[in-house]
């Protein structure tokens, strides 16, 4: 059977799972549904392999590279840069079945750190055809794909020639397949990436500006694949000059959300060991990253996102109902209540170990599982005595 051919029957044949690229038929834009779809692994997620599908190969390939040297690369665009390419041949892809969601999302959407990839270069006959977005799950015992993974732009020449790109800034974007990229370097610029081959279908890897980018295309030529990731080089470059210039005016230091400001997806922000903005988001998007950024004045691109439990406007009144119960003298065994940001929890420290009294704490969490109680143990230090979970 030829090349062509076998690529054809394995594109047409997903159900069977022996698609290069099950994700994409997996997906109907005619709906707005979003579905659960079997995608790739995460080292930072629990994100587990479900099933290995087949092996994919030609004899005609070999370990041999592609040396091209250093070129100058002159197709008017912004900045000319070095390139060096080192092609590594592909024997071998192994399919994965793994675990993930996806949601669509206009590409007019995307948050301002990543505008960028509206102005690549992609091949005049390739249009776009649709994006959207990646979650996994932060660990198997909860339902919720609530880790928001990647973002991917798909164009489209025919069904057997298109282009992906998918791109993030958690680590490598997921895949459903396995391959030994090879250990040869390929160089745009000062940039460092790895380019597969297997017959047209070129696999580009490469992190640059602390954005992480899996490319894969079909049908294009080489130097198509150059323009496109020097097109793709320079718009980051150039992005990043726009966000550094508007930084200056930025002030990092946290601004304080009140009980009369906070939106209601905010669930907490604090400062990590690291010196990094961490902020909590009951409800994690795109648009809600922006608008918190711009509330608490401080870089969307440097700050990280954590999905929490409870939002901000709960915990304050808990807190809240607590101190009011200390003050009128009704929880005479409360010696301290706090708000704990990083853990997105009230901490309570008490003196009884009486299960009435934890009760009088616990009846004012109407959701459950927000109360960190801790029995203070002859004034001498504590001990974890409850945490609700109801």
């Amino acid at each position: 059977m030829k090349n062509n051919e076998l690529r054809e029957k394995i594109r047409k044949n997903i159900k069977e799972e022996i698609a290069i690229s099950n994700i994409r038929k997996e997906f109907d834009m005619k709906t707005n549904k979003n579905r659960k779809i079997l995608y790739a692994i995460s080292s930072i997620c629990a994100v587990f392999i479900l099933g290995i599908g087949i092996f994919i190969g030609t004899d005609k390939m070999n370990n041999a590279d592609i040396e091209i040297g250093k070129t100058e690369v002159n197709i008017n665009k912004e900045e000319s840069l070095v390139v060096e390419l080192n092609i590594n041949k592909l024997k071998i892809m192994e399919m994965l079945d793994l675990d993930a969601d996806i949601k669509t999302i206009d590409i007019d959407k995307l948050p301002e750190e990543f505008k960028f990839m509206e102005n690549i270069l992609i091949p005049e006959e390739y249009e776009f055809e649709n994006s959207y977005t990646v979650y996994t799950r932060e660990n198997i015992n909860i339902e919720e794909y609530n880790i928001l993974h990647d973002y991917i732009l798909n164009y489209r020449k025919d069904d057997l020639n298109d282009i992906k790109i998918a791109f993030s800034k958690v680590e490598k974007p997921l895949r459903d397949y396995f391959i030994q990229e090879g250990d040869k370097i390929s160089k745009i610029g000062d940039v460092e990436l790895k380019i597969s081959q297997w017959e047209e279908m070129y696999i580009v890897t490469f992190e640059y500006e602390d954005i992480y980018f899996d490319i894969e295309t079909t049908g294009i030529t080489e130097n198509q694949l150059v323009d496109l990731l020097e097109s793709l080089i320079n718009n980051v470059k150039n992005v990043n000059k726009v966000m550094e210039e508007k930084d200056i005016n930025i002030n990092e230091e946290p601004t304080e959300i009140t009980t009369t400001n906070y939106p209601t997806y905010y669930s907490g922000k604090y400062i990590d060991n690291n010196g990094n903005n961490v902020i909590l988001l009951y409800e994690d998007s795109p648009e809600n990253r922006k608008q918190i950024c711009n509330i608490l004045g401080i870089t969307e691109s440097k700050t990280i996102f954590k999905k929490a439990e409870y939002t901000y406007e709960y915990l304050i009144k808990l807190q809240n109902k607590i101190s009011e119960k200390m003050q009128n003298k009704e929880l005479p065994f409360v010696t301290s209540s706090s708000l704990i940001e990083d853990k997105n929890n009230i901490n309570v420290t008490v003196t009884s170990n009486n299960i009435s009294d934890w009760n009088k704490i616990k009846e004012l969490d109407t959701i459950g599982g927000a109360i960190d109680i801790q029995y203070e143990v002859n004034n001498i230090g504590t001990e974890d005595l409850l945490v609700t979970t109801e």
